[in-house]
């Protein structure tokens, strides 16, 4: 991705970054499936919490991008 803040982000229409992996079959998203507690704890409440997105090397990549910005 350009380092360039002007980037119209709206003229792409795949990933701009190589930042996540991208899964190619269902096989690979199941280990971010909700689990039916999960689920009912959602129906219920209105959110989930405790679900990690990022991963170590993402979290500091992106707080290196921030610090440039």
């Amino acid at each position: 991705m350009s380092s360039k803040l002007s980037n119209d982000l709206a003229e792409h229409s795949g990933p701009v970054s190589s930042l996540f992996q991208q899964l190619k079959n269902p096989k690979e998203w199941e280990q971010y499936m909700l689990t039916e507690e999960q689920i009912l704890f959602f129906k219920k409440n209105g959110y989930v919490s405790g679900i990690k997105i990022l991963n170590g090397d993402q979290v500091d990549l992106l707080n290196q991008e921030l610090t440039q910005l």
